[in-house]
């Protein structure tokens, strides 16, 4: 028998999710596989041989990412069922995409790192460090879809305000 006192689900629920499903995978395909090719070198066998346990402990913000994401969209898909207004729902929807974008980022910066040193250590990193345009992307879409959850939060305050006033 179903609950009448639960609160009716956001017709946004399974797209949003599938949707953070989808940057999640992208963005763990670029932290462990793109990013380390691009930027230390294109031997990932020799790479994850040769430091296995230190990208293992290196990962921890990338668990903590993946978490954080998750718990964020169940956040965001109870928000959306209490029939928010326009700007509301893309303030909600741009904020958590942009934080798994921008997560991704930010969860890759340490790892990369592990994984330099891990390639110096063996005597193939590359002589100077250098920046991947993959997760570049990531940080760069992140920080847009938060502006834009920002726009959208200030113009559903400001609705607020006006209907109250």
């Amino acid at each position: 028998m179903p609950d009448a006192s639960r609160q009716p689900r956001s017709p946004f629920a399974v797209p949003l999710a599938v949707i953070v499903g989808v940057l999640l995978a992208a963005g763990l395909i670029a932290i462990y596989l793109v990013e380390p090719a691009e930027t230390v070198t294109a031997d990932l066998g020799r790479l994850y041989a040769d430091g296995a346990g230190e990208i293992l402990g290196g990962s921890l913000f990338v668990l903590l990412w993946v978490a954080g994401a998750i718990a964020l969209t169940v956040v965001a898909v109870r928000a959306l069922g209490r029939s928010p207004g326009p700007a509301r729902a893309v303030a909600i929807i741009a904020g958590l995409l942009g934080f798994v974008a921008l997560g991704a980022f930010v969860a890759a910066f340490p790892l990369g790192f592990t994984f330099y040193f891990i390639a110096e250590d063996g005597g193939y990193a590359p002589l100077a460090g250098s920046r991947g345009t993959t997760i570049g992307v990531f940080a760069g879409a992140g920080v847009a879809l938060l502006v834009v959850a920002g726009c959208a939060a200030l113009v559903a305050l400001a609705r607020r305000r006006a209907a109250t006033a």
